[in-house]
């Protein structure tokens, strides 16, 4: 497992050489991933191991860890049992005399103890408390989209382009207001509920939309450019 994951970091890795910022941050952050998730593998995750181990000796219930097996029922279990439970405990006994693996010595040997130190642990809390807050903190202020920048190598052609419409034309995206089909445009009442030309309504529909908050333009209706063209000799 650690040759697994060693190797897929360093895969990963050798995406970041790429001069696309997109490609750059995807194997940055998937070989961070896959690297910490070794490190869970081999910590949180024999930790969890080690207290079910602890609450199937304690004979409790896996999915309610505080219900206690009936021991008539127990006793019934561990009857059947007997007959392999020499032979589980002969292959125990052989793996002891085994020689244990770098990593199972440093864990045992200097990380558990580590860990396990009260002082450390303040410390883990604090720190995780720290993290979380920090990382709550900053998921509101995530960015919707993806910037087209990002996506293109930093030497090209639009890079340019692309950063003088987001400083200049940074609008967000466009708002449509779409009436449906019915709507009698041949009354000037019906008219008025619309346009925002002179005599219109002031709370016609397009008006309300020029005041409404995050509108950053004004909102334009065909029905303006086409009462302002019926105004001019051009027309009819």
């Amino acid at each position: 497992m650690a040759l697994a994951s060693i190797s897929e970091s360093l895969a990963f890795l050798l995406g970041a050489l790429t001069k696309m910022p997109a490609v750059q941050a995807f194997s940055y952050y998937a070989a961070v991933a896959v690297f910490f998730d070794f490190l869970l593998q081999i910590t949180a995750f024999a930790a969890l191991l080690s207290l079910d181990a602890k609450r199937i000796e304690s004979k409790r219930v896996d999915c309610f860890p505080c219900i206690r097996v009936n021991p008539t029922q127990l006793e019934e279990e561990n009857e059947s049992k007997e007959v392999i439970t020499p032979l589980i405990n002969l292959n125990h006994t052989q793996a002891r005399h085994k020689d244990d693996g770098f990593l199972k010595s440093f864990v045992r040997n200097y990380y558990a103890p580590f860990v396990l130190h009260p002082i450390t642990k303040v410390f883990v809390i604090v720190g995780f408390i720290a993290l979380f807050l920090a990382g709550l903190n900053f998921s509101f202020q995530l960015q919707l989209g993806l910037d087209q920048r990002v996506a293109l190598p930093r030497n090209s052609y639009l890079q340019a382009y692309f950063t003088d419409l987001a400083q200049y034309l940074a609008v967000g995206p466009p708002l449509y207001v779409v009436i449906r089909d019915g709507y009698d445009y041949s009354t000037f009442q019906a008219q008025n509920q619309i346009c925002t030309v002179g005599g219109c309504n002031n709370n016609s529909l397009v008006n309300v939309y020029d005041g409404a908050p995050y509108i950053a333009q004004n909102t334009y209706s065909w029905l303006d450019d086409y009462l302002a063209w019926t105004q001019t000799p051009l027309c009819c």
